[in-house]
């Protein structure tokens, strides 16, 4: 409870909680906060053993990258390492670094490495790199493993487009801006919050299916589509509610100004499918980046907006995704990794050179591993060396049509599997068939494309009840990042 759902020690000596114990077991003794912040440590350190034994034994994992301030505004890096153990994808905090210089990026490269050292991780291991779209942190990771090992988070890239979109269209701003302010109206004034529910329950809704007006967060634009949603399931009762106010009635938006705001949230919805679609942590979400951005496209074009300015909104939003994404293709790491996805494969890919030139590269990985086996074998066993050198050459032959390896090819031409199967299953089930195809294969499905977890991991640390643990030293804080990262499994199973 403490490190899971980041409670402060304190909560042990609170009144509430240590009298629900003693109603729930009324013989168990209750730790002290000394013995509880001593069994923390213990289960701390094993499963640091045990997540150090892991990455000493992986040969290829994904590193996030983000910086957070604290409610001290203290500055922490903080690194999560991604990465497939006995085919399930795991994931934990490398470090929770904190940043006591200007964060320039030569600074930020020294503790990174320094970081990664430690766990003796060499930059072979690291496949790929992720952080936001910050220009230190960027450079920074680029500086250590290269550009070509570097992503910048894409869910990070998504939430940009809508918000773009809506700022080069002014009128629809204030649109928006009047809904905002009937919204924080009816969620400060208790007469009016009254009176709504008052009308609903005339209308025949009950308690358990009223409905409220919900507030958005500036920082975050689904939620100000999930704002304008609410606001037109319940648009019909802003007249009569605002009559309660002291200064009379506000002023509603009209009938053009409602078919407007369903025109947005018509275009913007597709946006928002790929936020919830990028935004998993059970599975690696590199090869669904291609996919999900030409669904996308194709989906906002197919829309059919009402308004003139829907239509005008529609057209700014495509030439944002354009903008932003037309490149993904030529991206070595995400091309490589749809390819070698079975539910994928060259299906999404618009520009026919990108795909080939990712079935090049990949054609080229499989024919360097497959002589470096060979010649790993020959050097151990003289006497079959005339053996290995046939069945290298059998594995290396290549179609007269193609010049690509017989493996790859028969893995291109075969169809693609459902998009609710899991590919990794799909790899560890023709691992015969594939061999050397599927170590690629896993190498480049197991990259992930954003650092959702590690921003979920700051919204944990900046709860309410991480205001009442201000006084945490750095030390401390990272111990409480570790345990709240790792697998769930993996905690509960170590006593």
């Amino acid at each position: 409870m403490l490190a899971i759902d980041y409670h402060p020690l304190s909560t042990i000596e609170n009144e509430g909680f240590r009298t629900l114990l003693k109603t729930i077991a009324p013989r168990f003794e209750i730790p002290s906060r000394r013995t509880i912040a001593r069994y923390m440590n213990d289960k701390y350190q094993q499963l640091y053993d045990m997540f150090e034994r892991e990455i000493a034994q992986i040969t290829t994992l994904t590193l996030a990258c983000d910086i957070w301030s604290d409610i001290s505004n203290y500055g922490y890096l903080w690194i999560t390492a991604h990465y497939l153990h006995n085919n399930k994808i795991k994931s934990g905090c490398l470090g929770l670094l904190p940043l006591e210089e200007s964060h320039t990026a030569h600074y930020i490269s020294e503790i990174l490495m320094e970081e990664i050292q430690s766990f003796g991780i060499n930059r072979e291991t690291v496949t790929a790199i992720v952080t936001d779209n910050g220009a230190n942190i960027k450079k920074a990771t680029i500086n250590c493993f290269g550009a070509s090992k570097h992503i910048e988070c894409f869910a990070h890239t998504v939430s940009r487009i809508v918000p773009d979109a809506i700022s080069a269209t002014p009128w629809i701003e204030r649109v928006i801006t009047k809904v905002r302010f009937i919204v924080t109206l009816t969620k400060r004034n208790v007469a009016v919050s009254d009176e709504l529910q008052h009308l609903q329950e005339r209308d025949g809704k009950t308690e358990a299916t009223l409905l409220k007006f919900k507030q958005d967060v500036p920082a975050r634009w689904n939620s100000t589509l999930i704002m304008i949603e609410r606001f037109l399931e319940l648009h019909k009762y802003v007249y009569p509610i605002s009559l309660k106010c002291k200064f009379g009635p506000v002023e509603n938006v009209t009938r053009e100004e409602l078919d407007l705001l369903r025109d947005i949230v018509l275009v913007s919805e597709p946006v928002e499918d790929v936020m919830t679609e990028c935004s998993g942590d059970t599975y690696f979400t590199s090869s669904l980046i291609i996919p999900i951005t030409n669904c996308m496209t194709i989906t906002i074009r197919a829309c059919n907006p009402s308004t003139e300015i829907g239509q005008r909104f529609q057209e700014k939003l495509l030439a944002e995704s354009h903008r932003r994404f037309k490149d993904y293709e030529s991206r070595e790491l995400l091309a490589i990794s749809t390819i070698l996805d079975p539910r994928f494969k060259k299906l999404h890919f618009q520009k026919p050179l990108c795909a080939a030139n990712a079935v090049k590269t990949i054609n080229a990985i499989i024919k360097s591993a497959m002589a470096d086996e060979n010649k790993s074998q020959v050097a151990n066993d003289s006497f079959w060396s005339y053996h290995y050198k046939l069945v290298s050459n059998w594995n290396q032959r290549v179609s007269s049509n193609s010049g690509l390896t017989l493996e790859l090819e028969h893995y291109l031409n075969r169809p693609v599997i459902l998009r609710s199967e899991n590919p990794i299953e799909y790899w560890n089930k023709w691992k015969v068939v594939y061999s050397t195809l599927h170590s690629c294969a896993l190498k480049y499905l197991s990259i992930v494309a954003t650092s959702v977890q590690s921003e979920r991991l700051f919204s944990k640390a900046d709860t309410i009840e991480a205001e009442r643990r201000s006084r945490l030293t750095g030390e401390k804080l990272s111990i409480l990042a570790f345990l709240s990262s790792v697998d769930k499994e993996d905690y509960w199973h170590i006593s």
